[in-house]
């Protein structure tokens, strides 16, 4: 699409911000198919797409909202590098910190048979979702590391969906899987982020470093960033990832952000 209305460059990155996660979409297994449909607005003078992801009933009647987003495009991608850096080195020495913590005791250190366990008391990944090789989690501080290579190919994305969510665990499961969680009644909810950036492409077979606080913002509402690192550089940040406290949701499919087949290493 960038493409065709010449949009596109070597450099062009896309900012996914503003996520809102309204009401998650709930498998239905009494039921022969499920209908959504994702509407998008486009504002060429300010390069920006306006994104709405709903269902509807076989008329076509909306039944309920799901999530809203909107991407930037950008040609920011080699400032998003230099601003990371200036604070790659703080996020490294915390994970060196967890590491360290984790040979004291004060850490766990957890490979992904036993972390993907410890998950499915809430949801059970299939093995194409399991990306996180292992994790070091401080419960008391709500903060963890983990190694993350990806269960399969791109499969016809750019950017695999699967990927997304091994990249983006660490959040849900500093707060699900804590020990310092108070309730296995009650689960943690991604309600959306302020911004996902990515300035590079991804692929199998490499190896990601991601890294998580999540700190109490208000009430039973906790926010942090997730930095993703490739070597010793940040790639990726997933910032402002908020999660709510709320009863346990039987089947929950958790809503992201997918984006097709295309030439660009940050489409």
């Amino acid at each position: 699409m960038l493409q065709a209305i010449g949009k596109y460059t070597a450099t062009v990155g896309l900012d996914v911000a503003d996520m809102q996660v309204q009401n998650p979409l709930v498998s239905r297994p009494d039921t022969e198919s499920q209908l959504f449909r994702v509407s998008a607005s486009a504002d060429w003078r300010i390069n920006e797409i306006a994104f709405r992801l709903y269902s509807v009933d076989r008329t076509g009647k909306k039944t309920a909202e799901h999530a809203a987003f909107v991407v930037h495009i950008t040609d920011q991608v080699q400032t998003w590098l230099s601003e990371w850096k200036r604070h790659a080195y703080l996020v490294r020495s915390r994970i060196a910190s967890l590491h360290r913590s984790a040979e004291e005791g004060d850490a766990h250190k957890l490979k992904r048979r036993l972390a993907y366990q410890l998950f499915a008391t809430l949801v059970q990944y299939e093995k194409s979702y399991q990306g996180m090789q292992e994790v070091v989690l401080d419960s008391d501080n709500h903060e963890a590391t983990a190694k993350v290579s990806f269960q399969i190919d791109e499969d016809g994305f750019v950017f695999n969906p699967c990927w997304i969510d091994s990249l983006g665990h660490i959040a849900g499961f500093i707060m699900n899987a804590s020990d310092a969680s108070p309730s296995k009644e009650q689960v943690f909810i991604n309600h959306g982020w302020e911004r996902m950036r990515c300035a590079v492409r991804f692929v199998k077979g490499k190896q990601y470093q991601v890294y998580n606080r999540m700190q109490l913002e208000t009430g039973t509402t906790y926010v942090g960033d997730t930095y993703i690192f490739e070597g010793e550089t940040v790639v990726a940040v997933f910032q402002g990832i908020r999660v709510c406290k709320q009863r346990t949701v039987r089947a929950c499919i958790w809503l992201m952000f997918v984006v097709p087949r295309g030439p660009s290493p940050t489409s």
